[in-house]
């Protein structure tokens, strides 16, 4: 192929995709806006503006949309969105460098996964979000190298996987996600063997 053609290959692949980036976008922001849809519909899609649309390229934008899926969730009592909305302020926050922020907002969230946990102590997807919220934590604990605190949430984060795998979840890779962070912590602290 003339290396003229690849370009023009190249920037048309480019333009389709930032295309339906928007297309993306518009339609996230019409289903946000619509206050005749169920609440549920639009903090899914607040939530997804979030993070396929904002969170890398601009972290500002998406935590201003998580905000407002917080008020939303907050209002209407939707614990699982509240703790959700926490979780992607505390990813923008992660994702500037400003962990300190970033741990505030994860423990918001594990406090509310907790409370959720409590309420509906059969219900799965409460559990698993709070060894997320523990994992998340962790992970945080051992970028600012308090290994202490990142093993114990590691620690608390594979225990509750690991008796959600027990009664029958499918939670294998999130199991293996952790145990992956439990090898690079250690192996971060020169820990090999």
């Amino acid at each position: 192929m003339h290396p003229t053609a690849r370009v023009v290959v190249v920037l048309a692949l480019l333009l389709a995709g930032s295309g339906s980036a928007q297309v993306d976008r518009d339609s996230l922001l019409r289903v946000w806006n619509d206050g005749s849809l169920p609440d549920t519909s639009r903090l899914a899609a607040a939530q997804k503006l979030v993070w396929r649309v904002y969170l890398q390229r601009s972290p500002d934008t998406a935590r201003y949309y998580a905000q407002e899926q917080l008020k939303l969730a907050e209002q209407r009592g939707l614990l699982k969105h509240v703790s959700s909305a926490y979780n992607s302020i505390g990813v923008t926050y992660h994702i500037q460098g400003d962990l300190e922020e970033a741990i505030e907002y994860y423990g918001l969230s594990l406090g509310v996964d907790e409370e959720r946990s409590k309420a509906m102590p059969g219900d799965v997807k409460a559990a698993e979000g709070v060894a997320a919220s523990y994992a998340n934590l962790a992970v945080l604990y051992q970028q600012i190298g308090d290994m202490g605190l990142s093993m114990e949430g590691y620690d608390r984060a594979l225990h509750l996987l690991d008796s959600l795998e027990a009664k029958g979840a499918a939670v294998n890779v999130k199991i293996a996600d952790v145990q992956n962070n439990i090898g690079m912590a250690h192996e971060t602290q020169g820990n090999t063997e």
